[in-house]
């Protein structure tokens, strides 16, 4: 597994989305995102959908995949055929959208030079 895209219908239940998804992975997490947006209700099950998940899964017999500050569930980037794919990143502390989109990329410009990403 590379990375992992998450959609739940309520942030605040982070924790319970938190637990299985670092016992599925174990010692072997992907990056990824989770983010409070709507999965998509139009489907059979309609309202009942509480969590929609997307993943990038490495292929072939012995993937050579690199993950880098794996954390419990979650790894800040993970490496594989020449990609890197990051963990979501924020800045709330920041009040405007330019501000907050300024401080993002200063923010992964840190984490190419920690990473030796050019």
């Amino acid at each position: 597994m590379v990375a992992l895209y998450g959609f739940v219908k309520d942030i605040g239940g982070y924790e319970e989305v938190l637990k299985p998804i670092s016992d599925f992975f174990g010692a072997n997490p992907p990056a990824g995102v989770l983010v409070e947006a709507c999965p998509n209700q139009n489907t059979a099950f309609g309202p009942r959908i509480e969590i929609e998940l997307a993943l990038f899964v490495a292929t072939g017999d012995d993937p050579d995949i690199v993950r880098r500050d794996a954390l419990s569930g979650m790894s800040r980037v993970v490496e594989y055929n020449g990609l890197a794919w990051f963990s979501g990143h924020s800045s709330p502390g920041y009040k405007t959208l330019k501000e907050q989109t300024k401080a993002l990329a200063a923010r992964y410009d840190e984490l190419f030079h920690q990473f030796g990403y050019n």
